[in-house]
């Protein structure tokens, strides 16, 4: 967990959480869309802070400012969830 706000690469200031659970990938997606039924979902590799490095299989969960990404690596026995709590610069 970051513990001060940091600059991603779309501009935003976010604190990152991170973490990995033992459930499936899809289990996992469809408890955050139950718990974020109005957020808007995307391709978590489109934009991805990590480049074109490797592909992942997941989904990215957009609600106001925050990001929620939720994803497996091909190799990868567990599933991440990333959280950004975000806001704008002009915050800082």
């Amino acid at each position: 967990m970051d513990g001060t706000y940091r600059s991603i690469p779309n501009g935003q200031h976010c604190m990152h959480y991170q973490s990995d659970v033992p459930d499936a990938l899809a289990d996992v997606i469809a408890w955050y869309k139950n718990q974020m039924p109005t957020a808007k979902p995307d391709d978590v590799n489109k934009d991805s802070l990590y480049g074109s490095s490797f592909k992942l299989d997941g989904i990215k969960l957009l609600l106001g400012n925050d990001i929620v990404n939720i994803y497996r690596t091909a190799d990868q026995k567990t599933t991440s969830i990333e959280l950004f709590k975000c806001r704008d610069a002009a915050h800082q």
